[in-house]
């Protein structure tokens, strides 16, 4: 009779491994030894508490995943300059009239779209938006996105220095990897 197995426990591996096991031998290599240690000693005192063990093994997959951060947290950024570059690079304000509101580069006559237009100047299919949320589509201009890059290029550089130093949990940099996940399109967040 064949082994049972089960699919790896780290999230984006979905090798089938023997039930004896939590992870396929490549991601297990990337889990730090002090990790894998808690892993086994909680396994073993898992009858008399759950708990440690799903914390261990959540430790576990937080550092396989922790190998990937750096490239994320870089294309995020890497997506967020571009786009920035593409929509100008420059703060943006609101400005907001009787008949609607508009989103323009600071300082500039020019609307980049029309915002929450009404009655008889809205022309048929004008994108309606309060004046709300084009002060806030105002205050996510593209300087912000490129101070926004800075930050993932540095949690890059943090995760980076993780990987080598045990001391710093995999989950000092989480936020932005959740942002890069977000803003990359990937499902991970």
């Amino acid at each position: 009779m064949d082994e049972a197995t089960h699919e790896c426990a780290a999230r984006s591996c979905n090798v089938r491994i023997p039930a004896s096991k939590l992870m396929c031998a490549k991601d297990w290599a990337l889990v730090p030894e002090h990790v894998q240690r808690s892993v086994n000693r909680t396994y073993r005192a898992r009858p008399r508490d759950w708990a440690a063990y799903a914390v261990a093994v959540r430790d576990a997959q937080d550092a396989v995943d922790a190998t990937t951060y750096p490239a994320t947290l870089l294309q995020a950024a890497k997506i967020l300059r571009s786009r920035a570059e593409a929509a100008g690079g420059q703060p943006w304000e609101a400005a907001h009239f009787p008949e609607g509101t508009i989103v323009r580069p600071a300082g500039s006559m020019v609307s980049l779209f029309r915002l929450h237009a009404t009655g008889p100047q809205r022309p048929w299919g004008t994108p309606y938006v309060t004046p709300e949320i084009g002060d806030f589509l105002a205050t996510m201009h593209p300087g912000l996105a490129s101070l926004f890059a800075d930050l993932l290029e540095e949690a890059a550089a943090t995760a980076t220095a993780n990987l080598q130093n045990t001391r710093h949990h995999p989950r000092d940099v989480t936020k932005a990897v959740a942002a890069a996940h977000q803003i990359t399109g990937d499902d991970h967040a």
